[in-house]
């Protein structure tokens, strides 16, 4: 096995130099050419080497984790590790000597069947035999061909493309071919139910058909729209006298939501349901990870939100939308990409449908906005010195009020002085956030107001 098959010659003496100038363990990214050849080598984690996640969270899909060893080339059990997790994803590990004269490839470099759409959308091929009056559009084709290029060489890509083109079946066939040729998954993600409904009973089934594979595929929804089995068991529901007609009402829902699970529900998902059930009742019987006993709850094996997780994992397709694909990435920007924390399983090729609308979501995500009234809210909510009764006073009169109910005379005193404490320091820091953001406002009212003075000054010019 020739070490040069696999790294080229400029990479290896960077290798070489670098090697020969380490002080510590470090691990290398390489990033190889269209040939799978290492061409550029970067350091990227030194010293923490034992830590899965730190050192996938520097690498990029589809590249080569690269350690030096100065005398024999056998993995760690760390290295194994890293290795197959990454090796999943399609990236490589190999582990080089500080010669860099020798290699032992751990995990090779996954190599990626390319795809030709071509015969589907030939008159008389294949898409003109599996859909009835299909009229073959060159502006569908020529979308289908730039995605097909897409993919085939791992490129990002930006379509827009008008009313009429056929956009579902013009990204779903390449990218669902490629991924079926490769054991990859897919995400579709959609701002609206609408589209989401027509990709689920329209436009997947019939892309199924087209391409006569028999792939899975799944919504993905939040944890809160299943229907929890041990919550809604635990529920109270026998009958008592003088009940109001709320409670009575309340506990007649919960009776026919245990009819619905035990002889209508496939799949627990509140979207199956026939009629409304008010937010304050779902929320009595729905799942919930900080209630969720996992593998101790009796209902587990029969769990509507884990046999969703299970089929999630192994669809080649999920559909999800804007939000939970950015709360995912968001999670994943913290702890990396291959965290156990994530909302979605792995996955290799993003589509996002209707991404005119993805820019505002994805600031929700990824930005920290405040306001002067959010500010004094959440303060207020602490203790609002404007307030002179308990109840709209904050968390601490509250408290205040418990605990000299509660305690005795000496014990109480010594919090009463404890509280003045706190609430003098409240104030401080709720005068001194009005005054950064008085300063602030001021300051951009200022540039607001030179600004459109230029403007003026320019337009009369």
């Amino acid at each position: 096995m020739k070490i040069s098959e696999f790294i080229s010659e400029s990479a290896i003496e960077i290798l070489k130099w670098k090697a020969q100038n380490l002080e510590e363990d470090m691990i290398f990214r390489g990033i190889p050419d269209e040939n799978g050849v290492v061409c550029e080598v970067q350091s990227v984690v030194m010293g923490d080497l034992d830590s899965v996640a730190t050192v996938l969270g520097k690498m990029k899909k589809n590249e080569v984790i690269i350690r030096i060893y100065p005398t024999n080339l056998l993995p760690s059990d760390v290295d194994v590790k890293i290795a197959q997790v990454y090796g999943e994803a399609g990236g490589a590990f190999y582990i080089v000597n500080v010669d860099v004269s020798e290699i032992n490839v751990v995990v090779s470099l996954k190599k990626f069947e390319k795809i030709n759409i071509d015969s589907f959308f030939d008159k008389k091929g294949v898409i003109e035999k599996n859909v009835a009056n299909f009229e073959l559009r060159h502006e569908q084709f020529e979308m289908a061909k730039c995605i097909e290029k897409s993919v085939n060489e791992n490129r990002k890509l930006i379509v827009e493309a008008g009313t009429g083109t056929g956009k579902t079946i013009a990204y779903l066939l390449p990218t669902l071919m490629f991924a079926i040729e490769n054991n990859l998954k897919v995400i579709v993600s959609t701002n609206t139910i609408n589209l989401q409904e027509q990709l689920l009973n329209k436009d997947i089934p019939l892309i199924k058909k087209i391409l006569g594979e028999d792939f899975t595929y799944q919504i993905v929804k939040g944890r809160g729209n299943y229907l929890c089995k041990r919550k809604l068991y635990n529920i109270d529901i026998s009958e008592i006298e003088n009940e109001s007609e709320e409670i009575k009402n309340e506990k007649k829902i919960i009776r026919d939501l245990i009819e619905w699970d035990k002889n209508i529900a496939k799949n627990g998902d509140k979207g199956e349901l026939k009629y409304e059930v008010s937010s304050k009742i779902w929320e009595k019987v729905n799942s919930e990870a900080d209630m969720c006993k996992g593998a101790k709850c009796p209902y587990h094996s029969k769990c509507y939100f884990f046999a969703a997780r299970k089929n999630i994992s192994n669809a080649t397709l999920l559909i999800v939308n804007h939000h939970m694909f950015f709360a995912d990435l968001a999670i994943r920007n913290q702890s990396g990409f291959y965290t156990n924390y994530s909302i979605l399983p792995n996955y290799d090729i993003v589509v996002f449908d209707e991404a005119h609308n993805i820019e505002d979501t994805a600031r929700n995500y990824f930005t920290i906005e405040t306001s002067k009234i959010s500010f004094g809210r959440l303060i207020g909510q602490i203790f609002n010195r404007k307030s002179t009764g308990v109840n709209n006073a904050g968390v601490i009169p509250k408290l205040s009020a418990y605990l000299n109910e509660n305690l005795d005379f000496n014990e109480y005193e010594k919090i009463d002085e404890l509280k003045e404490d706190v609430i003098s320091e409240l104030n401080k820091f709720y005068d001194k956030g009005m005054e950064i953001f008085n300063a602030l406002t001021e300051f951009f009212c200022k540039e607001k107001i030179k600004t459109m003075l230029k403007l003026k000054l320019t337009e009369k010019v």
